[in-house]
């Protein structure tokens, strides 16, 4: 447990998330400063309305006098919100956009970027505020928000009602502004000035922290650890096991390092005891070991048809024929008889390696679907598919060969493939001379065994309790990549 929590990496992004959580936070109550927030409110809803304007010039232009009106309030707009006279508004305003996006997109940052970008930001921001006149600008506003209520109206009285809502949208944009300066009347102006540079002071200090701190502050800021980490990070010895066996959770790192599942314990041995039988009759199924000699068989001519390939590197026919000859052997993967084979062998290969509940209960599912297509497939002795691919590539290995036989001066230990048909052609007759009722006999066997272990899987098992009464006994599931699995049953 101890190496769990004082696993560096962990810890780092721990770190990350904290250090990104304060600096969101602080950046938020910079922009929650009244007179903060009334330039952000004034500026954004100023915008609104010119951008609902021009989004519906192709609605206002049957109407003259409304596309006409429309186009002057715009340009009226644009002219106030941009206006020479209040440059400290016009700056701050901007200033402040770019604090908003560096917010909202944080996780496209460094920490360290994001530290000296909102350092920067807020203290040309707290230099400007002092002298943003919102009085003048709202005096200003004012007539222009008659004109804009007046528009309004005009819309809402023509045919336009019918096709936009444009009216409605531009109201309560033009509300919005209108509040905020009414409500900007009463701002103590001095103490928001006191606190934004408190706040301005205290991203100052964060940055300097996150100079400090390169090792973590070089990562991209990140808003949560993911459910798996999280719950490593803070597990305990008091809940490191499960109330229901009182046995330790599993955790299953990926292959590559690259994730952890955390899962439950509840049944795992259980399971295991009832698949690993199942997985030794499968394994004794006589059609697993010649398909499996199969499929050796086509990568050894998959090998071969390489080594021609390398051996005569200028002949553009030899190439393709390759080619070809690679892309039908592929064509195998596609044939259910096949992918049966696939399932099946994997789940012979995973019941005793595995120690996840899940894992053992997806590839019972599909070893159910496989071993029923093999039942199948051997009872009514109809291959489909695979014949099919069969023949394809025996015709490209033909034409292999008739290629082979035109080159007058073929490299030492160059073989046609005449051997490796033969070989093909018997590998897949021993396949097929099992369709008896043995066969089919084991397989169904098989086949209710395997479904007894995933529908154990699925639902659990009912144990005593009180005597007279049963219950409920499943396996809760596993946390992996921030999915739940008992919440992804739920959406299905």
């Amino acid at each position: 447990m101890r190496v769990v929590h004082q696993d560096s990496s962990l810890l780092q992004q721990q770190q990350v998330v904290n250090y990104t959580r304060e600096f969101t936070r602080d950046v938020k109550e910079f922009l929650n400063i009244p007179l903060v927030k009334s330039i952000v409110t004034i500026h954004q809803n100023m915008n609104n309305i010119k951008e609902d304007l021009e989004s519906n010039r192709r609605n206002f232009k049957p109407f003259e006098n409304i596309f006409n009106e429309a186009e002057d309030l715009k340009m009226q707009l644009r002219q106030l919100s941009t206006s020479e006279k209040y440059p400290n508004f016009v700056a701050a305003a901007a200033y402040l956009d770019s604090l908003i996006d560096i917010q909202r997109n944080a996780t496209d940052y460094t920490l360290q970027a994001l530290g000296l970008r909102a350092k920067a930001l807020t203290d040309s921001i707290v230099a400007l505020l002092p002298n943003v006149d919102l009085n003048g600008l709202g005096q200003e506003w004012a007539p222009l928000s008659k004109r804009i209520a007046k528009f309004e109206k005009t819309v809402l009285r023509s045919e336009l009602v019918k096709v936009t809502s444009v009216a409605d949208r531009v109201r309560d944009f033009r509300k919005k502004v209108d509040q905020t300066f009414d409500n900007s009347k009463k701002i103590i102006v001095d103490q928001n000035l006191q606190h934004a540079k408190e706040v301005n002071d205290k991203l100052t200090g964060l940055y300097q922290e996150f100079l400090k701190n390169f090792t973590v502050t070089s990562k991209h800021a990140m808003f949560r650890l993911s459910v798996a980490d999280s719950l490593i990070l803070h597990l305990t010895e008091d809940n490191f096991y499960s109330p229901v066996n009182h046995e330790m959770y599993k955790i299953i790192i990926d292959d590559d390092s690259s994730a952890v599942k955390v899962e439950s314990p509840v049944l795992l041995k259980e399971i295991k005891e009832m698949a690993s039988p199942i997985a030794q009759e499968i394994r004794e199924l006589e059609p697993m070991a010649e398909v499996k000699a199969y499929l050796d068989s086509l990568e050894m001519i998959k090998s071969k048809a390489y080594a021609i390939r390398k051996k005569i590197r200028r002949n553009t026919d030899i190439f393709i024929k390759y080619k070809e000859v690679e892309e039908v052997i592929g064509q195998f993967n596609d044939v259910g008889f096949i992918s049966a084979y696939h399932d099946l062998d994997h789940f012979m290969n995973l019941v005793d390696s595995t120690e996840s509940f899940s894992e053992i209960k997806n590839a019972s599912e599909n070893a159910l679907t496989g071993i029923r297509l093999w039942e199948q497939a051997y009872s009514e002795n109809v291959f489909g598919k695979l014949d099919t691919v069969h023949n394809d590539l025996k015709k490209k290995l033909t034409e292999f060969n008739e290629l082979l036989a035109s080159i007058k001066r073929l490299p030492k230990g160059i073989e046609n493939f005449e051997q490796d048909i033969t070989m093909l052609d018997n590998a897949l007759g021993t396949i097929k001379n099992n369709s008896n009722a043995n066969t089919t006999d084991l397989m169904k066997k098989i086949e209710q065994q395997v479904e007894d272990l995933y529908l154990f899987a699925k639902k659990g098992k009912s144990i005593p309790a009180y005597v007279v009464f049963k219950k409920k006994i499943k396996n809760f599931g596993y946390i992996y990549r921030d999915s739940k699995s008992w919440e992804e049953s739920k959406n299905k």
